[in-house]
């Protein structure tokens, strides 16, 4: 895709000052000015020209397992095992193939991966292109884009790429943003998020901190630990959801019980045996009733935790974007961008 950038208004650092600025006089700043400091950017953002951009990149995707393929091999041979060498759950999940059918379906479960282009300025021509789509995995997506740019001499200015839910940048998407490339330049000035219903921007600063590569890698791992709950502020997150699972393994335990116990009862003979049949089947169907009234509470309280890690996943995110000097925009439909971070 490609925009002509001939013929553009020469682009006039006061212009940040404003409340507002259009796509072309972000474009001019991020490609051909030096870098200036928060206080100095607008409120307001329209990136019109780049909604192709967005649009393309939200449009083109790819299925991919939500666990990677060690986790799914270690979850399905724990099955596996059970089956073969405990002749009483083989017996049980034999009889009542939905309690293995809905772990696997969470073992093997599918959604769409992470991708990622980035813009750039040909010099040659001063179009302004966009990169391949880079496809990924569930939650990451690795890109060589913007340092072969540079090495062909182009000129990237925007990384875009998607997130699967509404969080902000990862720590490790900050990294392209304090990578040195040349001359203690960051490699690339912006980034994009696209989340499933909101967009976010990042702009670099004039004191944004500007790091050789290695140091850059060191400084995020260590935020990465800090973002996902690695520290002790992280730790009752972690508790409370380990809760909710036990609570949850806990009931599907005793349904088991339940029905090896049923199992047993219909040994005795031919009639207690018919007898028991009836029995066993209005058992299976409660039986069925608690562990779906059991599995929706449980999904119900995964999904309060799921909120809890987020917001506290991005007030750490936030922290960091405050720390590096990075300046975040928020928008809902792909064009207007308002300032949150300031």
């Amino acid at each position: 895709m490609r925009e002509r950038a001939a013929g553009l208004k020469v682009f006039d650092a006061d212009q940040l000052s404003c409340n507002s600025i259009d796509s072309f006089s972000l474009t001019h700043y991020l490609l051909d000015t030096g870098l200036l400091p928060e206080t100095a950017y607008p409120s307001h953002i329209d990136l019109s020209l780049y909604k192709p951009h967005i649009h393309n990149l939200y449009g083109n995707a790819k299925t991919v397992h939500v666990l990677d393929e060690r986790l799914r091999n270690d979850y399905t041979r724990v099955v596996e095992e059970n089956m073969k060498n405990n002749p009483v759950i083989a017996k049980i999940i034999r009889e009542y193939p939905i309690i293995k059918g809905s772990f696997l379906e969470k073992v093997n479960k599918q959604a769409l991966g992470e991708r990622s282009m980035y813009l750039f300025r040909d010099p040659d021509t001063g179009d302004i292109q966009s990169s391949d789509i880079a496809f990924g995995e569930y939650t990451s997506v690795s890109s060589e884009a913007p340092f072969q740019l540079k090495d062909e001499g182009k000129e990237p200015f925007l990384g875009l790429h998607t997130h699967p839910d509404d969080v902000l940048f990862s720590p490790g998407d900050y990294e392209t943003l304090i990578t040195a490339y040349e001359n203690r330049t960051p490699l690339i000035r912006s980034k994009l998020v696209l989340c499933p219903n909101l967009q976010v921007l990042a702009l670099v600063t004039n004191q944004t901190p500007v790091l050789p590569a290695s140091k850059a890698s060191r400084f995020v791992e260590k935020w990465k630990t800090k973002a996902e709950g690695g520290d002790d502020e992280g730790i009752p997150l972690l508790m409370e959801e380990l809760r909710i699972q036990k609570k949850f393994d806990d009931t599907i335990e005793r349904e088991l019980k339940v029905q090896l116990g049923n199992y047993k009862k219909t040994a005795q003979s031919e009639r207690v045996k018919r007898r028991d049949r009836r029995e066993t089947g209005r058992s299976e169907k409660k039986s069925k009733e608690r562990l779906d009234r059991a599995r929706a509470q449980y999904e119900e309280e995964i999904r309060k935790v799921d909120n809890l890690i987020s917001v506290f996943s991005n007030a750490k995110l936030l922290e960091l974007a405050r720390l590096l000097n990075i300046v975040l925009y928020v928008s809902t439909n792909s064009r207007d961008f308002y300032k949150f971070s300031a």
